[in-house]
């Protein structure tokens, strides 16, 4: 049932008014609120910042070769409030950003053994991965699955913690897969007089990138006879 003006005037109806600057038709979360929307698709997602009670109006017209043939109206009302999330996911990783929940796996290896963290266990109804590999994408409802990678590179995922239910929660995945890696270096220095040494990096890997540290060691290389 529609909400009917009391008293009741006929159409058209005075524009709603806003708090400008802050609220705008377009911006009914407030200016400074996230949101993004998808004309085609119809998709909205928004962030709120603030509590409060929000009306949100659509507006959908039907058009069939180039003549509109109907228009339909609907009005949602959104209660923005604290809360504190019942689930988290979560898993043991080499790196983690907390602003992304994007965690980072590093190996050396084609094959590894996911460690599943979310919590609380008692509000997590389903649970699935999604990865995302070059072949084919691939679903696994494991709680902490085995994978295997068809080869070296870099690999994503998805922890989905209850999807399509209120209470859910999603965290990324990055596999940085290195299968085959060859430390080698060439070095070019004079035995007999003290100086520079110069390393030649000569290393090679099939994936990921290369990162080199040098620590200090206590030896030293002398000419035949001493010094």
């Amino acid at each position: 049932m529609s909400p009917i003006p009391n008293p009741y005037v006929p159409p058209p109806f005075d524009p709603v008014p806003f708090l400008t600057p802050n609220y705008h038709y377009s911006h009914p979360f407030s200016q400074s609120a996230y949101q993004n929307f998808d004309p085609v698709t119809g998709d909205f997602k928004v962030i709120p910042n603030q509590n409060g009670y929000y009306l949100l109006g659509f507006k959908v017209r039907e058009f069939r070769n180039g003549q509109l043939l109907s228009t339909v109206y609907r009005d949602f009302m959104v209660n923005v409030v604290d809360c504190t999330p019942k689930v988290t996911a979560q898993l043991a990783a080499d790196t983690h950003d907390e602003l992304t929940n994007t965690y980072t796996i590093n190996l050396c290896t084609d094959t590894t053994n996911l460690s599943n963290e979310s919590t609380y266990a008692e509000f997590i109804q389903e649970h699935q991965w999604q990865f995302d590999f070059p072949v084919s994408n691939m679903v696994d409802t494991a709680w902490s699955p085995f994978l295997t990678f068809p080869d070296a590179g870099v690999f994503t995922g998805e922890s989905v913690l209850n999807p399509d239910s209120l209470y859910t929660d999603t965290a990324t995945v990055i596999f940085n897969v290195t299968t085959e890696m060859q430390p080698d270096f060439q070095v070019d220095y004079d035995t007999c007089v003290g100086g520079p040494v110069s390393f030649f990096n000569q290393s090679s890997t099939n994936g990921g990138s290369i990162q080199f540290w040098f620590g200090q060691s206590h030896s030293r290389v002398c000419c035949p006879g001493g010094i």
